[in-house]
């Protein structure tokens, strides 16, 4: 894989956004941190995860996340049918992301403002710019992408989001989260303050999004 290639694929990502995307007492989206590790070790030793696999980084599933902490974008494999620039493998090997191997993404375990658990994932990039990181929470609905690149969803869209989550902006954000692996360059943990899109500015400046509809509303800047 190629210099070129990573951050080609990278800045695509960047522009471009997520391909796709109730007041309850806070609840347990994803896994537990002590059973997931165990799991993982599990699956690591007896040769679990096979690392021929290949899948869509938005198709990534909790189970995925369980079985490898760290997936590395398969950039230099583009010429195989059926994969693309969105084309990752598992890479339990890696105790630690380094972005000199390339675009990745690494686990992580997110903390709504009301307290509710949710399982995820980070980006691990030689960019350390402004939604580089792209925190993505993956769930049994789908996946939720709190970077939405240049272009930013329609309301609908963004209550969909909502949805998925099982939430509302009041409870959800800020969202923090801390990654299962350490990176090079990188912290592994963050907050999410809200969605966000880019400014459209060459510094790669975010803009927060308000939410225009009740329960939505409550989240807007300087309420």
């Amino acid at each position: 894989m190629s210099w070129l290639e990573s951050i080609l694929t990278f800045v695509g990502r960047l522009l471009s956004g997520p391909q796709s995307f109730t007041d309850q007492p806070p609840m347990d989206f994803g896994r537990g941190d002590y059973e997931a590790e165990n799991r993982r070790s599990a699956m690591i030793g007896e040769g679990g995860i096979a690392t021929g696999i290949r899948k869509r980084v938005g198709d990534l599933t909790l189970d995925d996340l369980d079985a490898s902490a760290c997936w590395e974008f398969a950039t230099d494999e583009l010429h195989v049918d059926g994969q693309d620039e969105e084309t990752v493998r598992p890479r339990p090997d890696w105790q630690v992301a380094d972005p000199a191997h390339g675009l990745a993404i690494v686990s992580a375990h997110f903390t709504a403002k009301d307290g509710t658990k949710y399982r995820g994932y980070y980006y691990v990039s030689s960019d350390v710019g402004s939604g580089s990181q792209q925190p993505t929470v993956v769930t049994g609905a789908g996946q939720v992408n709190f970077w939405l690149g240049m272009f930013p969803q329609s309301q609908a869209v963004l209550d969909g989001h909502f949805a998925t989550l099982d939430t509302n902006a009041k409870r959800l954000f800020p969202l923090s989260f801390k990654g299962d692996l350490p990176a090079v360059g990188h912290t592994s943990s963050g907050v999410v303050p809200s969605f966000r899109k880019w400014s459209g500015k060459p510094n790669g400046d975010a803009v927060d999004l308000a939410y225009l509809d009740p329960p939505f509303n409550s989240h807007r800047r300087g309420q």
